[in-house]
């Protein structure tokens, strides 16, 4: 298991995306496919009535699998829009077909859909480049998430490929631990 811990932040993060880079997008396909079975059987998610997840790319695990199910389950799907600010809020969607790329190409809710306040947020899969036991989320190093979780005040869960779970990450005060990690091969508590 990888310990980052000694790298600076910026450095940390290239070395998760290039072993990101080195793995075939199949795995991250089969990843998103373990990773909901997971968190399907979450009580967290099936207390839940309305549910925050980011839209996958090719290179993290797929949360295609996820968005389908709680969509087909009637819960009220929220999905981030991002804006140049840093910030990003989540946007409610009755399907899939409603995305399109946006910032940074990643998919996107239409500027019609509407938003939803993060009080009204029951359950929510947050995306890490890597993550650490602890808890520890190094993100893409927007801030975006970072401006975000402290508005969230239901249970979140942070999503990660097994392959960029690291022993420890270097880390700042503002970080926000997550509580629960889920990959395709394992859920802990962070400790």
């Amino acid at each position: 298991m990888l310990n980052l811990s000694h790298l600076s932040k910026t450095e940390a993060r290239l070395s998760l995306r290039q072993i990101s880079r080195s793995l075939p997008t199949e795995y991250f396909l089969q990843a998103g496919q373990e990773i909901c079975k997971t968190v399907l059987c979450l009580s967290q998610y099936r207390q839940a009535n309305t549910v925050f997840c980011y839209v996958s790319t090719q290179k993290e695990p797929s949360t295609i699998p996820f968005l389908v199910q709680a969509l087909q389950e009637g819960k009220q799907v929220a999905v981030p829009k991002s804006f140049s600010n840093g910030k990003m809020i989540p946007c409610h969607i009755n399907g899939l077909e409603q995305l399109s790329p946006g910032r940074f190409g990643i998919l996107e809710p239409p500027d019609t859909a509407p938003a939803i306040s993060p009080k009204e947020i029951d359950f929510s899969l947050i995306p890490c480049v890597g993550l650490s036991l602890s808890g520890q989320r190094m993100g893409q190093g927007g801030g975006y998430y970072d401006r975000f979780l402290p508005t969230l005040s239901s249970p979140f869960i942070g999503c990660c490929a097994s392959a960029l779970l690291c022993e420890s990450l270097p880390t700042e005060p503002h970080d926000i631990k997550l509580p629960l990690i889920v990959t395709e091969k394992m859920l802990l508590f962070s400790h």
